[in-house]
């Protein structure tokens, strides 16, 4: 459920585990859906098995939802070719309504909500999301 104003630590989402099978590579700042895919290709090319690659902000996806919604089907098929899960937080310059909902999620996308905590291999990571 999206939050009115500033969310904080009281708002914190259910935990998400991450695949611990699978290394964690961290991408942020991309501002394009042509350079997340960009990622998704490179950890295709030299992760046989695939991987979990946590986008830190500022992705690039459209404010347009008809236009977000063919962005993340095109994300989703790369990685499900390339064996990978993506998990990515709201950067300053994304959209907070895309985030946090899983209208917009995807069976290896998840935009998680300001908050959210992961897990991976016993640490927990807690995603802040942008100003």
């Amino acid at each position: 459920m999206p939050t009115i104003g500033r969310p904080g630590p009281a708002d914190v989402n259910v935990m998400i585990s991450i695949d611990p099978t699978k290394p964690l590579i961290i991408v942020g700042d991309t501002h394009s859906i042509d350079s997340v895919a960009k990622a998704i290709m490179y950890v295709k090319r030299h992760s046989p098995t695939g991987a979990n690659l946590f986008h830190v902000g500022d992705t690039g996806f459209s404010f347009s939802q008809r236009r977000l919604h063919g962005q993340l089907d095109h994300i989703q098929g790369l990685l499900e070719s390339a064996q990978s899960n993506l998990y990515a937080i709201r950067g300053n310059h994304d959209l907070r309504a895309n985030f946090g909902d899983s209208f917009f999620s995807r069976p290896n996308l998840t935009l998680l909500a300001d908050y959210s905590e992961l897990s991976y291999c016993g640490r927990t990571i807690l995603s802040v999301g942008g100003s």
